[in-house]
């Protein structure tokens, strides 16, 4: 069963900007693909399980320096993404007005 519209645009809009996103704390997008049906969305395969490691260790959490670890390439990751996304915003936002000067009509996505 597929996405309803709004849904699909959104995926296929994510889909777009991790085409161009390449950094070392976000998995990639290898591709996609469509069927009548369905839409199938192929990530890059991890190494390692996070859950597994932490539900491993001797308190079920994980020690302070390991977490401070984590969080800081979390939002080191959060951070390049924001800043592709934005990036890409402002271009797409350059392209809408240089279309409505030109009297083209403004189509937005989600």
């Amino acid at each position: 069963m597929r996405f309803p519209t709004k849904q699909e645009a959104a995926l296929k809009n994510e889909v777009s900007i991790l085409q161009n996103l390449h950094h070392p704390g976000v998995v990639n997008l290898e591709r996609m693909f469509e069927t009548p049906e369905r839409i199938f969305v192929v990530m890059e395969k991890l190494k390692g399980d996070m859950l597994e490691m932490i539900l491993s260790s001797e308190q079920g959490r994980l020690c302070e320096r390991i977490t401070r670890f984590i969080v800081t390439q979390i939002l080191v990751a959060l951070k390049h993404l924001h800043s592709k996304v934005c990036t890409s915003k402002k271009r797409e936002e350059g392209r809408d007005r240089k279309k409505e000067e030109e009297g083209e009509e403004r189509v937005r996505f989600p």
